[in-house]
């Protein structure tokens, strides 16, 4: 979810349907704006936002990147990240994605 592929409407309409959904949403953070942020804040009972990618320029964004390059082109967005995004284990998302971003402190390893 981002700027660009607001969806809150259709998830709003989900959630009346079925009270009981509950999402998280693979966002990019570099195109995240507060009113989106603050709308999951305050839906956080059933929306959670995990981190998918930077800015998503490619689809190998981070599978390029290097430890130290990905931490550079996140640091400013560390503020928003703490905030509002979730810790996502492997054990949710695969092996692959964390073998890109493995490590970093927006991702739990084990």
């Amino acid at each position: 979810m981002c700027q660009s592929h607001d969806c809150r409407d259709q998830l709003d309409k989900f959630h009346y349907a079925n009270p009981a959904l509950k999402v998280t949403l693979f966002a990019i953070p570099g195109y995240m704006t507060p009113e989106l942020a603050e709308w999951c804040r305050a839906n956080s009972s059933w929306v959670e936002l995990a981190v998918h990618g930077v800015f998503h320029s490619s689809n190998y964004e981070c599978e390029k990147m290097t430890y130290k390059e990905f931490d550079t082109a996140i640091h400013n967005l560390q503020p928003m990240i703490d905030t509002y995004f979730v810790r996502v284990s492997r054990h949710r998302v695969g092996r692959s994605p964390m073998i890109s971003m493995g490590g970093l402190k927006n991702m739990a390893g084990g």
